[in-house]
């Protein structure tokens, strides 16, 4: 049944997501060992691929597809994880140790790509409020914009998907928005410009939802039509791209996302080229990008 998940050339279909889900009680704490191996070899890899200066890899293509199926696998190995009925031990396990570089979404957000994002929104809701406060202070301490994103998008994915924590959080959120254009620095405003992000879609996730599909392009038909998301076209798009002048691609999109059962979030066939099938070169050209250093003054996630 998990042969799937670890699938080389094609991506899980919906069917077998959701007979694999079905299971998920059995297989939920086996699913989650597995990937935090998954992410223990991922953040090996990286350091290999890595150059000296940590901005892209290095040139040759021997360890990009082998890096690509591993991410892959943790991803769909997350949604078998975190399902609800799995609520009470995860939330146990999250408080067993203080976050210093950990979030339920992290190692998923930093691949920086739109199925990487849906899948680590599913993952956040089950976790839910008894992580707000820990992703709050997560957000206060971030430096780097990257896990700024990151904390901004767990809080988001959190009161989208429980509104009893709307009015509490976005206090937080124009607080701690306000702290960042006072702390300054060379990412003060871009910090600062995500929460805002996060509070726009707050106030209107139906806009945010139409900023998305227009964004999106061809793949938001797909969407609204019930074809999935998990394909080529998703895991190229970049989780943290502006749209417009008050959004973020990941965060406009986590309204419709969460919405979104998770067997919904995969393919009904196996017709369409497979995110499992990228090839090399654009698989390389992923992880320049999710790899990229950020410059001073610059205006872009990474």
């Amino acid at each position: 049944m998990l042969n799937s998940v670890f699938e080389r050339s094609t991506d899980p279909t919906r069917r077998h997501m959701a007979e694999l889900l079905r299971w998920a009680p059995l297989l939920e704490r086996a699913a989650y060992r597995f990937g935090a191996r998954c992410i223990a070899g991922l953040q090996e890899m990286r350091r290999g691929l890595q150059t000296q200066t940590g901005a892209a890899p290095p040139t040759g293509q021997g360890s990009f597809p082998a890096y690509w199926r591993l991410a892959l696998a943790n991803s769909h190995l997350g949604l078998l994880a975190t399902t609800d009925g799995a609520r009470p031990w995860l939330v146990g396990m999250a408080d067993s140790f203080a976050w210093i570089d950990w979030t339920p979404s992290l190692t998923l957000v930093q691949e920086r790509s739109l199925w990487f994002g849906a899948v680590a929104a599913r993952n956040v809701a089950t976790f839910g409020d008894a992580v707000l406060e820990k992703y709050l202070r997560a957000l206060a301490l971030a430096t780097q914009p990257i896990k700024v994103f990151d904390a901004t998008f767990g809080l988001l994915a959190i009161a989208l998907d429980d509104p009893r924590a709307v009015p509490a959080l976005r206090s937080a959120l124009a607080g701690q928005a306000q702290a960042f254009l006072r702390q300054g620095g060379p990412y003060g405003a871009l910090r600062a410009s995500v929460v805002e992000a996060a509070l726009t879609c707050l106030a209107d996730p139906e806009a945010a939802d139409r900023a998305f599909l227009k964004a999106v392009g061809a793949l938001g038909p797909a969407l609204e039509q019930g074809r999935g998301l998990l394909g080529r076209a998703a895991v190229r798009l970049d989780l943290t791209a502006r749209i417009g002048s008050q959004g973020y691609l990941g965060l406009s999109g986590l309204p419709r996302l969460l919405r979104t059962p998770s067997p919904e979030l995969y393919p009904t066939d196996s017709d369409q080229p497979s995110a499992a099938s990228l090839p090399p070169v654009e698989i390389e050209a992923h992880l320049a990008r999710a790899f990229e250093s950020g410059h001073q003054g610059s205006a872009k996630l990474h």
